[in-house]
């Protein structure tokens, strides 16, 4: 094994304070395969927080019941291995078509319970299989 790999495979920042994610802020570690932010203070999901790098190796991500409004075709963009994301709990949580882009079609489950959801488009799942 080389030196210098973060082995680290899951990070757990549940139940703290945070409200935004600096850029490549998960960029040091080389095999994350989840990563825990529920009960946070999150209200948006920009595509910085989640990088190329890992998203190449991040398969589980918890963003439940945060305060999360606004997700963009971007925000997942570079999450092509991810087969599990919470999004529960983020009560004025709007889904719009595009944003479960292709990038996400290895996902297996996709859990949605309590956002308070009112309306879906016809093609807001039409890249998940």
């Amino acid at each position: 094994m080389q030196e210098n790999v973060k082995t680290i495979i899951k990070l757990d920042f549940s139940d703290n304070y945070i409200f935004d994610i600096e850029a490549e802020a998960f960029d040091e570690f080389d095999v994350l395969e989840e990563l825990d932010l529920n009960s946070n203070k999150l209200t948006t999901i920009d595509k910085k927080y989640f990088t190329k790098k890992l998203g190449s190796t991040l398969l589980r991500l918890k963003l439940n019941n945060n305060k999360i409004e606004d997700l963009t075709p971007h925000s997942f963009k570079y999450l092509t291995e991810l087969i599990f994301l919470d999004l529960s709990r983020n009560k004025k949580l709007e889904v719009d078509s595009g944003i479960f882009g292709k990038s996400l079609s290895k996902s297996e489950t996709l859990i949605l319970k309590w956002c308070e959801i009112e309306t879906l488009d016809d093609d807001t799942f039409v890249n998940l299989k």
